[in-house]
């Protein structure tokens, strides 16, 4: 009986040995949940998220500068803030074109009407934040009033906005003359002088006229020359009679001098030759005269 029941033992270790081994071996049985497939401590799934694009906006806007007598040109400058909340970095170009208000925007570049920038600077970018420059050199003879610049905005996604900003070029009054001593030379008491021919250039934007006015003449000792004996004329053909007088500090503008205006740059078309004399007195005595000849631009439109 003994042996019996010491059998029974070993073969039921075997059996629990048996049980245990299968355990370990076969996840289906086990109860430990940290190494069951698909769970863990920590998880890794992925995220995902798209950003619309935000086209530019545009503004404050202002343009400096103004337009100085020629010869040549005077850089202006469209300046704006421009606001994109995908970041300073979207903006992927500038550009601008300034215009006469009166012609219009449409049509080629022309220095008279129109000028275009298509490569404007950007610069001091922060966050959403960057500022515009759009430069222009215009030359002396734009058509002066109200003009505007519009300047154009593009995003990477090409996106885009404009904004239109008024400013002013003003009327220039600018004129040169050629000589800068009119010598009526050595004449006789009781003799006209030759004409001198002294040419004008309006180096403004605008058709001019011209109002002319002289000094006396003086020398140490001596009589005036009145301002009045001096004279002038735009044609010259050796005739006292064609010339009019240059009155002393009180003329009025020549309203038939139509001084044109340079449509190009030349000047072919911006000159005028005026022909200058002196009557000298009988009586008058010998010595050197000096004064002045002034010649005033207005507004000949």
């Amino acid at each position: 009986m003994k042996n019996a029941s010491s059998n029974n033992l070993v073969a039921l270790g075997l059996v629990l040995a048996v049980v245990f081994i299968a355990f370990l071996l076969s996840p289906s049985l086990r109860r430990d949940v940290a190494s069951i497939t698909g769970y863990a401590s920590s998880q890794t799934p992925a995220s995902q998220a798209s950003v619309n694009n935000a086209g530019p906006t545009a503004g404050p806007c202002y343009v400096s500068s103004s337009l100085a007598g020629g010869p040549g040109t005077s850089r202006f400058w469209c300046n704006c803030t421009v606001v994109d909340t995908n970041g300073f970095g979207d903006i992927a170009a500038v550009n601008a074109t300034i215009f006469n208000y009166t012609y219009g925007e449409a049509g080629a570049a022309s220095n008279l009407f129109k000028y275009t920038n298509n490569s404007c600077r950007t610069y001091n970018g922060a966050l959403n934040t960057i500022h515009a420059n759009c430069s222009f050199d215009v030359q002396y003879y734009a058509s002066p009033g109200t003009w505007q610049c519009r300047m154009y905005f593009n995003d990477t996604q090409s996106a885009s906005t404009n904004n239109l900003t008024n400013f002013t070029i003003a009327t220039v009054l600018a004129i040169t003359n050629n000589l800068t001593t009119i010598n009526y030379g050595s004449v006789s008491p009781g003799s006209n002088s030759s004409a001198v021919p002294d040419n004008v250039t309006n180096w403004g934007n605008i058709i001019v006229d011209a109002k002319f006015e002289a000094t006396n003449l003086t020398s140490t000792n001596n009589k005036d020359i009145n301002a009045s004996n001096q004279q002038y004329s735009f044609d010259y053909n050796g005739t006292y009679l064609d010339f009019a007088i240059i009155p002393n500090s009180t003329g009025v503008a020549n309203a038939s001098y139509n001084l044109n205006f340079s449509y190009d740059g030349t000047t072919g078309s911006a000159n005028k030759t005026q022909y200058f004399l002196i009557a000298i007195d009988s009586g008058q005595p010998s010595g050197t005269y000096t004064g002045v000849i002034t010649i005033t631009a207005s507004d000949g439109r």
